[in-house]
This record gives structure tokens, C-alpha cells and sequence, in this order.
């Protein structure tokens, strides 16, 4: 149900973004949206310092947590917020099945992680989905 609401909202705010405007900058909403979020957050990760041993950030933690919110989120955020101005919720909404193969192409090229096959394969599969989407027209409706 998280997902089902997360992937709603989602869609709620990519139809708005376009459509709404709010009377700023987009970096300084994207900076707004994210504090927001982690406001939200917090105090589930304050749940967590205090319940689970797990949650210790080392310096390796703090490397992967300045990754996760550098290129894979904020930076993301706003490439997407400036596609939707640009093209629009519908084709740009194409564009986030291409923010996991950046993810996975990022972590290979700044923590070292390896690609697989099956990254490679996955890869193809969000390429030719997306080609097929942009270039297959619908045909209209007729009207008896």
C-alpha cells in the first residue's frame, strides 16, 4: 500500500508540477521539496538509531549517503522537474525508467560496483521500451 500511495502522489505531483505554478525558481523547489522530505523522514530514522544496531554510518555509510542524495537524488529531481517543464508529465514520465540505468552507471563509476549481464540486458529492455513508447503513435479512435 506504501508503494501504491508513494507511486500515486508521485504521479499527482508530476501532473501539478507542470501545471501549478508556484511563484519560485525550480532548484530552490527542489531544495524545498527535499528538506520537506527529510523532515518527513527523520523521525523514522530516529526510530531506527534508537531500535536497530544497523543504522551506524561510518565513513563508508556517509559516502553512500552523500551519493544517494547528490547525483541519484537531488540532481535527478531537478533534471526531472526541468523535463516536465520542457515536455511535458506524459513523455517526461518515460524518462524515469532511465534514472536506474544512471544509478547503476554512477555507482560503477564512483563506488566501484560492477555491471552484470543482467544490467546490461535490463539496460536494453528500458532502452527499446522507451524507443517503442516515442516512436508508436496510437491510432485514433474511429467514430461509427
Amino acid at each position: 500500500l506504501w508503494i501504491v500511495g508513494s507511486a500515486f502522489c508521485w504521479a499527482l505531483y508530476t501532473v501539478l508540477v507542470r501545471r501549478s505554478k508556484f511563484g519560485i525558481e525550480l532548484l530552490p523547489l527542489v531544495v524545498l521539496l527535499l528538506g520537506a522530505g527529510a523532515l518527513v523522514a527523520l523521525p523514522f530514522h530516529l526510530w531506527e538509531l534508537v531500535n536497530d544496531e544497523r543504522s551506524a554510518l561510518n565513513a563508508h555509510g556517509w559516502l553512500a549517503l552523500a551519493y544517494l542524495a547528490g547525483p541519484g537524488g537531488a540532481l535527478m529531481y531537478y533534471l526531472y522537474n526541468r523535463s516536465v517543464a520542457t515536455l511535458g508529465a506524459s513523455r517526461a514520465s518515460m524518462l524515469l525508467y532511465l534514472q536506474t540505468m544512471f544509478v547503476a552507471i554512477l555507482a560503477y563509476l564512483l563506488l566501484g560496483e560492477s555491471l552484470h549481464d543482467y544490467d546490461l540486458i535490463g539496460a536494453a529492455f528500458i532502452v527499446a521500451g522507451i524507443v517503442l513508447a516515442t516512436m508508436l503513435k496510437p491510432h485514433a479512435a474511429r467514430v461509427a
